[in-house]
């Protein structure tokens, strides 16, 4: 009975480390990222719905095809990155960073159409939406938060996050005020008005200012505006004259519904960030002292084994 007590104290030592490191990665690791890609599937879906794969292609062998890629596809990246950039932040909307965001823009444009665009190829819009999300994840690591499109498991060992995850001030953090205002949907006609830009026109969307972290109505909004680049180059004289489109069929009777903001997955950052934060005080606090108490006990009743002669 003694062997057989020992060995029990052993086992649920071992399973109470094992345990607790597996709940605490377990809810480490969604973080905000599992929410992100709630919205991001929704976002395809209207994608799906509002740009059909192969139904609104632009004609490579179009009289306006360069002014179109050029000016009017490439502007949809910088309406993007742009009317997600809140305005009345010094630091996120100071001259030097537009430029960053500019060159971030170039760089990726070049690299995912420049050939494309160099041997006049076919370019659907179904496609470039759906490289716009890439575009999203990629433009949202380089300059705003790892967090919102990777899983907690690996944001939390950026630079200040785990500091923030352990505050007992987490709700005041910058971190979490921020995710709380991305995460917020206000009345969309509000929102639209504080998006100033020119266009829709063969030159595309140019975003002068926005309210820009309102992550749902941004979308909504910048869906809806590319709807409407699409209905101005169908409605165009010159662009009609030059076939913008590869199906010469299509009119505006082609063109979706706009979306709402009841169209798109409401994510919701803070809950993200509190389960994240729960499992890192497991992770990084409690977890050590598990395992440390755990090895204690199973290297103990091992030496009092070993002695007792067992």
């Amino acid at each position: 009975m003694k062997k057989l007590g020992k060995k029990l104290t052993v086992t649920l030592a071992a399973i109470g480390m094992s345990s607790t490191a597996i709940i605490s990665a377990g809810l480490a690791t969604p973080g905000m990222g599992l929410e992100s890609y709630k919205f991001i599937n929704s976002v395809k879906k209207q994608i799906d719905t509002n740009f059909a794969k192969g139904k609104f292609v632009i004609d490579g062998s179009s009289m306006v095809y360069e002014m179109i890629v050029n000016s009017a596809i490439k502007s949809s990246y910088k309406a993007d990155a742009l009317s997600s950039t809140n305005w009345y932040s010094q630091k996120e909307a100071s001259p030097e960073r537009i430029a960053e965001y500019n060159k971030f823009i170039d760089e990726w444009f070049d690299a995912r159409w420049g050939q494309a665009i160099k041997n006049r190829e076919d370019i659907d819009l179904n496609d470039v939406s759906m490289d716009l999300i890439k575009f999203d994840k990629a433009f949202a690591t380089e300059f705003h938060s790892y967090g919102y499109v990777h899983p907690g498991i690996s944001w939390i060992f950026k630079e200040g996050v785990a500091k923030d995850m352990l505050s007992f001030n987490l709700k005041n953090t910058e971190m979490y005020q921020e995710a709380l205002e991305k995460q917020t949907t206000i009345d969309q006609d509000k929102y639209d008005a504080y998006v100033k830009h020119t266009g829709p026109g063969l030159n595309g969307i140019n975003v002068t200012s926005s309210l820009g972290s309102y992550i749902v109505n941004n979308k909504v909004w910048f869906i809806n505006i590319q709807r409407a680049n699409v209905e101005y180059a169908l409605n165009d004289p010159i662009a009609s004259t030059a076939g913008v489109f590869k199906d010469k069929t299509l009119t505006t009777a082609d063109l979706p519904d706009l979306i709402t903001a009841d169209d798109l997955y409401q994510p919701n950052f803070t809950a993200g960030i509190i389960v994240t934060a729960i499992g890192t005080w497991m992770l990084l606090v409690i977890t050590p002292i598990v395992l440390i108490g755990g090895t204690a006990v199973i290297v103990t009743v091992v030496i009092r084994s070993k002695k007792d002669g067992q």
